[in-house]
């Protein structure tokens, strides 16, 4: 029998008035004086099987250059429920590593930092992954908010009964992103949970080549940071005038850091474009 896919079209800069959720979260008041700076903890645990980082700054001064500092010589440790336990090597300043700690769908992780005193942590339980199908593209003519090209469309079967969180990405040899738009979208299933499913990519797109979608089961942390981050994103003017701050000020960390800890895991696809 054949599958039914129902299929979402989304309108540049619209995205997140259609799909995101009023959900409640962390937000944090950012303090505008230099001597205040926050931590800033970017990063997390995927099921790639590849080296996993995190990242650590500080922010600047809110009417500065917006130059946040590396931290260095932090103590940086993932560990998860099945009882390992990993401090992580600092390849570069500010960045952190793992060597033997892996993302294993449905295992919780936990990361703590050290650094001047502050000890910052966040839990997130990596998701099972969603696969993609199959993708397919359509030629646009330019029309107000459209960009003449070839759109994207993944589909892919949402699992019933659960509330799921997706990050979509995609990138690509001819791949050109909209302006003023951001490189990926957050979505989740209130509107096609457990059903078979297409949304076009807004945000970009093809000439010719090859065009790869990534698929991201994200928890609802995540979720709520990258909303927070899109607003940053698509902030039309200084942070100082528009009521806006230069980074997301939601967060899953303990404490007054900025940031987000986040597992993942993905499905990836691609196709040509002729």
């Amino acid at each position: 029998m054949k599958k039914q896919f129902k299929n979402i079209i989304f309108i540049p800069g619209l995205v997140f008035l259609v799909i995101a959720v009023v959900s409640c979260e962390k937000v944090i008041e950012v303090d505008l004086n230099e001597e205040n700076s926050k931590i800033i903890v970017e990063g997390g645990i995927s099921n790639q099987h590849t080296a996993d980082t995190i990242r650590l700054s500080r922010t600047g001064s809110y009417f500065g250059d917006n130059n946040f500092q590396s931290i260095t010589g932090a103590e940086v440790s993932v560990s998860d429920n099945m009882g390992k336990n990993e401090l992580l090597l600092e390849v570069s300043s500010g960045t952190y590593v793992t060597s033997e700690i892996k993302g294993i769908p449905g295992n919780s992780y936990q990361l703590t930092v050290k650094s001047d005193g502050e000890t910052i942590s966040a839990g997130s339980q990596m998701t099972e992954p969603v696969q993609i199908q199959y993708l397919s593209y359509r030629e646009k003519e330019r029309t107000l908010g459209t960009r003449q090209g070839n759109y994207v469309t993944f589909f892919f079967k949402d699992p019933s009964n659960e509330r799921n969180f997706y990050l979509v990405k995609a990138s690509g040899t001819s791949v050109e992103y909209n302006h003023g738009s951001d490189n990926f979208f957050v979505v989740n299933d209130d509107f096609f949970d457990g059903n078979n499913f297409g949304i076009e990519i807004p945000f970009c797109h093809f000439n010719s080549g090859i065009a790869t979608v990534e698929l991201i089961s994200i928890d609802k942390n995540a979720f709520d940071y990258y909303k927070s981050l899109n607003e940053v994103i698509n902030n039309p003017g200084p942070g100082a005038f528009s009521g806006v701050p230069q980074y997301p000020t939601t967060s899953n960390l303990t404490g007054e850091a900025l940031g987000y800890f986040r597992t993942f895991s993905s499905s990836v696809k691609s196709i040509r474009i002729y």
